[in-house]
């Protein structure tokens, strides 16, 4: 089956945290375990998309599979959304936000902090988003790199016209195609 070219595709697939990111904030003792990643698509779903809770290893990097198409077409939530963004003096809101949580045994999740990457500025660069997001805190700090792919030109990229060239008509002389 050929996949239709209106999906916004996201993959998450890797998240590295540094000696900041790896405390868990509030609680000066306590490093960060596991994290899951919440994925808010500009608020086009009832419920965000979560990655499974990842183990961070000793460097602080946690393997990630997530890898998701969500559909971009003019009629969708994700459509409408990203319409309205665009008509909106301010980038953020189109941006997609990769929430940070850590995840303890309990089940509890914290925020540590969030990647941002814009579809406006996908589509004004022509270019899908491919490599490292910064990580931030609420207060600016850079806690760590998020790895992932954002792919949405072929939803909201730039459709080319399409072009069509009259070489030759011939006419009889009742001004009839021959």
């Amino acid at each position: 089956t050929k996949e239709p070219v209106s999906d916004v595709k996201v993959k998450l697939t890797k998240l590295t945290l540094n000696a900041d990111g790896q405390q868990v904030p509030g609680k000066p003792k306590e490093k960060v375990g596991s994290v899951v990643i919440e994925v808010d698509m500009l608020d086009s779903e009832k419920v965000a998309g979560r990655t499974a809770a990842a183990k961070l290893d000793r460097k602080g990097a946690a393997a990630l599979s997530f890898d998701k198409a969500y559909d971009g077409a003019p009629e969708s939530k994700l459509g409408k959304a990203f319409a309205k963004a665009q008509e909106s003096a301010e980038e953020e809101d189109s941006e997609v936000q990769f929430v940070v949580y850590s995840h303890d045994k309990d089940g509890n999740d914290v925020e540590l902090g969030m990647a941002r990457c814009s579809l406006e500025r996908i589509v004004n660069k022509n270019k899908d988003h491919e490599g490292a997001l910064e990580v931030r805190s609420s207060k600016g700090v850079v806690l760590g790199e998020l790895t992932c792919s954002v792919a949405a030109l072929a939803a909201f990229g730039k459709k080319d016209d399409v072009k069509v060239k009259l070489t030759k008509l011939t006419l009889n002389a009742d001004g009839q195609q021959v």
